[in-house]
C-alpha cells in the first residue's frame, strides 16, 4: 500500500504540470486574441473616422477642378469681341421711341430675362449688368424701355492686337481699332466663365463696360473735363468752359461744361456739354429735347 502511494505521487505531479502547461496556453491564447481584436477594432475606428476626411478631400478636390481653358488665336480674339460690340448695337438700334429720351425695346429683348439672356452669349455676367445699367433698360407704362442714343462702332475686325497677355482665366488686350478714319488704341479684357472666353471689359464708341482688372481706375476729375470739352469744341473762336455741376442720369456721373464764345464786347454762350466722369465720354446736350448726343473727336 505504501509502495502504491509513492507510484501515485509522482503521477499526480506529472499531471499537475500538464494542466498548468495547458492553462498557461490557453490564457496566452485568450491574451492573444483579446489583442489581435482590439488591433482591429482601432483599425476599423481609424478607418471609419478617416473615410470621411478622405471623402470630404476627395469632394474639395473635385470643387477645385477647373474646366479646360481653350485657347483662342488673334483672329478668335477680334470675332469675340466684334460679335460682343454687335450685340450691344443689335439691343440699343431695335427700338421703337416711346418719347424723346426713351425708347421700346423689340420683341426679342422686351423683358429683363429676353435680354439677360441675349447678353450671356458675348459678356460675363458682371459685363452684362454693367450694359442693363449703361443703357437704362427699365419698364415704362409695362413697356421694356432702353435710353435713346446714337453711336457708332469701332472696325474690330480689321484692326490689330498690340498687347496679349494671359493670367489663368483672363486675357488682357490693347487693339488698335479704327472709328471712322480715326485709328484708337483701346483696352479689353475676356475671361473664361460658364466654359467658353466671354467679354468682361469693353473700351468703346458709346462708352466703357465693365471694370478692369488690370487697368487702374482714373475717374475724370471736373478740371480734366473742362479741358476735354475745350479740345473737342476749339475752333477759330477763343473758348472759354466752366465746370457747372455734378450730375447723375440713369446711375451715371456727370460733369455738366458751359462753353462761351469770348466776344471783342462780350461773351456769348455757346452750348451744354456733359461728360462721364468714368470714362471721359462727351456728349452734347440738346436742352429742347433733354438728349445727350455723342460728340464726335475732332482730329
Amino acid at each position: 500500500m505504501k509502495k502504491k502511494s509513492l507510484i501515485l505521487i509522482p503521477l499526480m505531479i506529472i499531471i499537475l504540470i500538464f494542466l498548468i502547461i495547458v492553462n498557461k496556453g490557453s490564457s496566452t491564447k485568450l491574451v492573444r486574441e483579446e489583442l489581435n481584436n482590439t488591433q482591429n477594432n482601432k483599425s476599423e475606428s481609424i478607418l471609419v473616422e478617416s473615410t470621411p476626411k478622405e471623402q470630404k478631400a476627395s469632394m474639395q478636390e473635385k470643387k477645385e477642378e477647373k474646366p479646360q481653358l481653350v485657347n483662342l488665336d488673334d483672329k478668335a480674339i477680334l470675332s469675340l469681341i466684334n460679335s460682343a460690340q454687335e450685340s450691344f448695337f443689335k439691343v440699343t438700334r431695335g427700338v421703337k421711341a416711346l418719347d424723346d429720351r426713351y425708347g421700346m425695346l423689340s420683341e426679342e429683348f422686351n423683358s429683363p430675362e429676353k435680354l439677360q439672356k441675349y447678353l450671356d452669349l458675348y459678356w460675363t455676367k458682371n459685363a452684362a449688368e454693367d450694359i442693363i445699367k449703361f443703357i437704362g433698360a427699365k419698364y415704362i407704362n409695362n413697356k421694356y424701355c432702353i435710353i435713346l442714343g446714337d453711336a457708332s462702332e469701332f472696325d474690330i475686325l480689321n484692326g490689330k492686337i498690340l498687347k496679349k497677355k494671359q493670367d489663368k482665366d483672363t486675357i488682357y488686350l490693347t487693339i488698335r481699332a479704327y472709328w471712322f478714319d480715326e485709328a484708337e488704341n483701346k483696352n479689353f479684357e475676356l475671361k473664361f466663365e460658364n466654359n467658353k472666353w466671354l467679354v468682361d471689359y469693353f473700351e468703346g464708341s458709346f462708352g466703357v463696360i465693365g471694370e478692369s482688372k488690370e487697368i487702374k481706375s482714373t475717374e475724370v476729375t471736373p478740371e480734366r473735363a473742362v479741358q476735354i470739352v475745350l479740345e473737342l469744341t476749339a475752333d477759330k473762336s477763343e473758348n472759354t468752359a466752366a465746370f457747372d455741376r455734378e450730375e447723375v442720369r440713369d446711375g451715371v456721373k456727370y460733369y455738366v461744361i458751359q462753353v462761351f464764345d469770348n466776344m471783342p464786347t462780350h461773351t456769348a454762350a455757346r452750348g451744354w456739354y456733359f461728360v462721364n466722369s468714368k470714362d471721359g465720354i462727351v456728349y452734347e446736350w440738346d436742352l429742347a429735347s433733354d438728349k445727350l448726343n455723342l460728340i464726335k473727336k475732332k482730329k
